[in-house]
């Protein structure tokens, strides 16, 4: 069985964060991200799985 391939956050203090999915192209903070709040609100609907 194969390993899910899951995304990996990498800090680096005082980088940027540049959202490509607005148009113009945006600079947000990490959690503010649609990826991010969706792995959020995931994990947050399981908590008491875990």
């Amino acid at each position: 069985m194969q390993d899910p391939v899951l995304p990996f956050l990498l800090a680096l203090r005082g980088a940027k964060i540049y959202d490509l999915d607005e148009n113009p192209v945006d600079v947000k903070r990490w959690t503010k991200l649609e990826n991010v709040r969706t792995y959020y609100e995931f994990f947050k609907r399981y908590e008491n799985e875990f």
